[in-house]
């Protein structure tokens, strides 16, 4: 009669309001970020696998992402997300250049 329900858990950090890690029912782990867009609608953008993407990648791309969203530019898919790895890399990015 009792079942037990498992559901998608998000953990978010306080430094960077809306980041975090979201871990589903099945064990999966993916960083991602939620932020509220122009219109004040919700968007959450998943950053990378967690054991692929360190926390400091994951950490850059959600301010890069956070940034896209408040400017009204639709984050998904990001072609050079993949190539966001080093601080000089993210330094030199624009949502233009994406």
């Amino acid at each position: 009669p009792f079942g037990i329900r498992v559901e998608n858990i998000e953990i978010l950090q306080q430094e960077i309001p809306g980041f975090g890690i979201r871990i589903y029912a099945t064990g999966r782990k993916v960083w991602c970020v939620q932020v509220r867009g122009l219109l004040g609608k919700p968007q959450r953008v998943a950053l990378g696998p967690f054991d692929k993407v360190t926390l400091e990648e994951a950490r850059r791309k959600a301010t890069v992402v956070i940034d896209w969203i408040k400017q009204g530019l639709d984050p998904e898919p990001p072609p050079k997300m993949a190539a966001i790895s080093t601080p000089a890399a993210v330094q030199g990015l624009t949502p233009n250049s994406v």
